[in-house]
């Protein structure tokens, strides 16, 4: 099996930086390990903080996301039985673990894939999913 690693968007080197490599792991990979992410609610207080920050997170039937990235967009599937939140984190593990988060500019281009279906695309600034990923942290607390 050859290791082969995807230049997902159409020019920039997408390196992590350390802070970025942190955050996926321990707050999207490791809770994802642990169940906590299981428990996560797509609530009003999710829902605000996306329209406040203009982001764009929409569920979208099986085999219909297309390989475009839209600015302040995240398109994904749910599997059955799976809450948005806990989509939306698989998804993050997932993109993650297979070296398809880059940073370019003051965003992230996250994507995830089944075989060569797109299950997940987006293009969100950095700022803003980090402070979406600890909302969502933040319900472990309570």
């Amino acid at each position: 099996m050859a290791f082969k690693f995807e230049i997902i968007t159409p020019s920039g080197n997408g390196i992590l930086s350390p802070e970025d490599l942190k955050l996926f792991y321990y707050e999207v990979g490791l809770s994802s390990q642990m169940g906590q992410t299981d428990i996560y609610e797509w609530n009003k207080e999710i829902d605000e903080f996306l329209k406040k920050v203009g982001v764009v997170v929409n569920v979208c039937p099986d085999g219909t996301i297309t390989n475009q990235y839209v600015d302040n967009t995240i398109s994904m599937t749910e599997s059955t039985g799976e809450t948005k939140g806990v989509a939306f984190f698989r998804h993050l593990r997932n993109a993650f673990a297979h070296f398809h988060i880059q940073r370019y500019g003051d965003c992230f281009y996250l994507k995830d894939t089944i075989g060569n279906k797109i299950t997940m695309i987006g293009c969100v600034k950095i700022v803003d999913l980090k402070k979406l990923i600890l909302l969502f942290s933040k319900q472990i607390d309570n």
